[in-house]
């Protein structure tokens, strides 16, 4: 999973102003406080109720009785407050957010000697399937998806395997990078921010997509990273692995799986598709197209060597890649965070230390979402270590995020390590030093972030 840049991000909302006479209009006002591994929650619902002159509204809530009841699946009804025109619910929550205003959410906690990093993000309502959007990119996943089931139709011929992986790409796999695609589409069509916010909302967005189907949830975003980020083919292809292991629901002991290993081993896995992509009609395709582009080669019949058959997936691969609503109900948010965000599609207000974001949501339209990341020092240790207060925002992030990677033997060996420093002229020099006893490339990443943060500070 892409990391999300350091730099700032620019949330330009353009609020159109929708009044009309007898429009029913309904807020969510949700105040949010991070709290270590947990989120308090106050979500107050308004919306003006119709009366006559001598009607009061008090102690009436502007919920209907099946929108408490589904309030009340996720909060205490004993901590309810009903107001004139307003109801409130209160509660406290790990991991996942509650769908009360319809959507998804997520919030994660990371700890580590140098300080924590909070991850939040939700999204409101809206409409996931844009398949009608863009009819070529849908194409062009069909073809992929084409290709790979013939592949996986050859490649687990006979297994018991092969029925499960044919049906995990004809569908989920189809249908999702279907979606996928549309959220790019969409994205492109945001032109009141720049390219680098653009593709961190869209990173965000897709993300949380795929956490809701199970690709891989927020916590293991530590280990994605670190994988995703290195340099380590296999390690990657692992990953790949685990994945579809995952979205079988198959376990590590089934001997089901054991044709699975060729997804972990690029070479092998490249040799196998380029050739079952070399016999296909759309590679002949493919052909026909690299001709009529490469003159030198007419006349020739066709040849990987000309034309990877590996180009013919990859290029329709690259095709998949990369609002203003009329609606009368909308959500706001309030979020209070130890730290100023180094990533969010929301504002900061640095006086009071809260995140404000605002959006219009519907059902049919692209779903509406926040989030933001942010870092808190654990100055006390730093200063210990360094002498001040070295590792913030999202350097900061990276390395907690490589540190809840670690084994639990790892990070005792890390945390022993850490306590042997002091500030002096040796600091770098014993920081560079440290090696993993059985890996010695691991610590590469942590002694980058902190050599280079101990330059930056002098």
């Amino acid at each position: 999973m892409s990391r999300l840049s350091s730099s700032s991000i620019g949330w330009i909302a353009t609020v159109i102003l929708f009044a009309s006479v007898g429009c029913t209009r309904k807020t969510y006002e949700l105040h949010l406080t991070a709290e270590g591994e947990t989120m308090h929650r106050t979500l107050t619902v308004k919306r003006k109720i119709a009366r006559s002159d001598d009607e009061s509204n008090a102690g009436r809530s502007p919920l209907s009785e099946s929108e408490i009841a589904h309030m009340r699946e996720f909060y205490d009804p004993t901590l309810e407050e009903i107001r004139e025109d307003s109801h409130t619910f209160v509660g406290h929550f790990e991991n996942e957010m509650p769908a009360d205003v319809g959507g998804t959410g997520s919030y994660a906690f990371f700890e580590s000697p140098l300080g924590t990093t909070s991850l939040y993000s939700e999204r409101f309502r809206g409409e996931d399937d844009l398949q009608q959007v863009v009819e070529n990119r849908q194409e062009a996943v069909d073809r992929i998806v084409d290709l790979l089931v013939n592949w996986s139709q050859e490649e687990f011929a006979g297994e018991p395997i092969q029925v499960r992986v044919e049906s995990l790409l004809d569908e989920d796999i189809r249908r999702d990078l279907k979606n996928l695609s549309a959220f790019g589409w969409a994205f492109e069509m945001v032109h009141d921010v720049d390219t680098d916010a653009v593709v961190e909302r869209l990173t965000a967005r897709a993300g949380l997509y795929l956490i809701e189907r199970d690709y891989f949830s927020l916590v293991d975003l530590p280990s994605v990273m670190r994988i995703a980020k290195s340099e380590d083919q296999r390690a990657v292809m692992g990953l790949l692995r685990d994945t579809v292991i995952r979205k079988l629901q198959l376990s590590e002991d089934d001997p089901a799986i054991t044709p699975l290993a060729i997804l972990g081993d690029p070479e092998r896995l490249a040799a196998s598709l380029r050739a079952s992509i070399f016999q296909t009609q759309a590679y002949q395709a493919g052909w026909a197209q690299y001709e009529r582009g490469h003159p030198e080669v007419r006349g020739r019949e066709p040849n990987a060597e000309d034309l990877d058959p590996l180009a013919v997936l990859v290029g329709d691969l690259f095709r998949l890649l990369p609002r203003v609503f009329f609606a009368s109900t909308q959500v706001r948010v309030r979020l209070k965070c130890d730290a100023r965000p180094f990533a969010t599609n929301a504002n900061w207000d640095p006086g009071e230390g809260v995140l404000e974001w605002s959006e219009r949501i519907a059902d049919d339209n692209i779903p509406a979402m926040i989030f933001a990341a942010w870092s808190l020092p654990g100055a006390e240790f730093q200063s210990k270590c360094f002498g001040e207060t070295i590792l913030a925002d999202e350097p900061l992030a990276m390395f907690v995020y490589w540190y809840e990677g670690l084994s639990d033997v790892q990070r005792q060996q890390y945390d022993a390590f850490l306590d042997t420093l002091s500030p002096g002229s040796e600091l770098v020099g014993k920081i560079e030093a440290f090696e993993f006893a059985d890996n010695e490339d691991l610590a590469e990443l942590p002694s980058s972030l902190l050599t280079k943060a101990i330059e930056n500070a002098r």
